[in-house]
């Protein structure tokens, strides 16, 4: 009897990260990966950087181009997505390894979903930022706001991913270059997913140990 308050909590902590998640995937997209790169580049002046979604080697640095890749299990249609921007979109620093695009660059994006039967979802990014704060990582997160159109005009979805560069890699370093300086990394499965699904067996585990301790000390 002594650990069933210890039971009880760890049965309410669940509970909560369920429904927080089960809430957070009603706005939230996760890109899972991409067959193409996101290429930074210095930008025209010290401390700002220039992006371009959908980057392959050999492409030039105008015109539109489109990222394409799919998104994590749970997102509408079949989970393919295409990101196209007239690029190069120009980053301005905010601080703490974190760039953002302003609005005007983002007027002409459009991002897609697919479904079997065509589009599920359209809409364009009313907001987007690249950020890499932690000291020693060559991880970049990517956050962007999806405003729907037509029949989605109401809806706006919150878009995730993580892009990981070469080893050392850092887009301060490349903003802050005096020379041009090139850094390209590819969308990777999000972290925080997983840590989420392996913190949730972990509970649970607690609970089976905790359980089978208890009606062991009732034996005895």
């Amino acid at each position: 009897m002594k650990h069933s308050w210890l039971v009880t909590v760890t049965l309410v902590g669940c509970a909560w990260m369920l429904s927080t998640t089960a809430a957070r995937a009603q706005t939230t997209i996760e890109m899972s990966n991409s067959a193409q790169f996101i290429d930074f580049y210095t930008g025209s002046t010290p401390g700002t950087l220039d992006v371009i979604l959908g980057w392959e080697p050999g492409v030039n640095f105008t015109g539109n181009h489109t990222l394409n890749g799919s998104l994590q299990a749970g997102a509408p249609g079949n989970g393919a997505f295409s990101l196209t921007s007239f690029d190069p979109l120009s980053l301005t620093g905010n601080g703490a390894g974190t760039f953002s695009a302003n609005s005007g660059e983002l007027a002409s994006s459009v991002f897609d979903i697919s479904s079997g039967s065509g589009t599920a979802f359209q809409g364009m990014l009313t907001a987007l930022s690249f950020s890499q704060a932690l000291s020693g990582s060559n991880v970049v997160t990517m956050q962007a706001m999806v405003q729907g159109t037509g029949s989605f005009a109401s809806t706006v979805f919150k878009l995730l991913g993580s892009i990981v560069l070469a080893p050392g890699g850092n887009i301060n370093g490349v903003a802050n270059s005096n020379t041009t300086v090139d850094e390209a990394g590819i969308i990777v499965p999000e972290p925080a997913t997983a840590l989420l699904w392996l913190t949730g067996l972990g509970f649970l585990a607690g609970c089976a140990y905790l359980r089978r301790r208890s009606a062991f000390e009732v034996t005895l």
